[in-house]
């Protein structure tokens, strides 16, 4: 890897983290800090970039030399592929901000003993779904 491709990279990392940050911080309705979301976002900028790199080698690697109604078959699988996992990334990213927000790590494995996590987030689900008397 050349000099120009690892500050390539590290710029990419860099950009993402920003959009990231501040998508985590305007799109949320709770009022958040910055240090709030630094978790999550570094999280997602760095599964990001993977992601592109991953996508750019497969392109490179598997797709670049096929036929054109293969390579058109295997651009589009490819394509919705890497959105589904790049929308799971991101959800399961902002859901690293909330847990450590709120505290609700460690949960247990099984419910046969419930820790002080578990037990706060099963009050927070209860109360989300109590119905209001209209």
């Amino acid at each position: 890897m050349s000099p120009a491709q690892a500050a390539s990279i590290l710029a990419s990392v860099i950009v993402n983290l920003v959009l990231f940050a501040s998508a985590f911080r305007i799109l949320t309705e709770a009022d958040v800090s910055w240090r709030d979301v630094a978790p999550g976002a570094a999280l997602a900028a760095l599964a990001w970039t993977l992601l592109l790199l991953l996508g750019q080698w497969f392109v490179r690697t598997r797709i670049q030399g096929a036929e054109n109604t293969y390579g058109t078959f295997a651009v589009v699988i490819g394509l919705l592929s890497w959105l589904y996992l790049a929308s799971q990334i991101t959800l399961f990213t902002a859901e690293v901000n909330v847990v450590l927000k709120k505290g609700l790590w460690p949960r247990s494995i099984t419910h046969l003993r419930l820790r002080e996590a578990d037990e706060r987030s099963f009050a927070e689900q209860a109360k989300e779904q109590e119905r209001t008397p209209r």
